[in-house]
């Protein structure tokens, strides 16, 4: 994880002016710049930075049901 993310991170609630798409754009933004290459690592700091109830229907999802980050990245603009 790269140092001071939680500082840095974008955040996304879906509620404000950012659609999900934006949102996923963001993520990549910041992972290029950090040089975050790892899709786990990616994962990890995609579900840090959802709050309210985009959180919580994340921490919804079943353990082991999300296998890559496209998928991920497919069922986030889904919901």
């Amino acid at each position: 994880m790269p140092q001071n993310y939680a500082q840095i991170l974008p955040q996304f609630d879906g509620i404000g002016p950012v659609t999900s798409q934006q949102h996923i754009d963001k993520i990549n933004d910041f992972s290029d710049l950090e040089e975050v290459d790892d899709d786990d690592v990616k994962i990890r700091l995609f579900s840090k930075s959802l709050m309210g109830e985009v959180k919580k229907w994340y921490s919804a999802l079943l353990a082991g049901s999300i296998t890559d980050l496209p998928q991920f990245h497919q069922i986030f603009l889904n919901r």
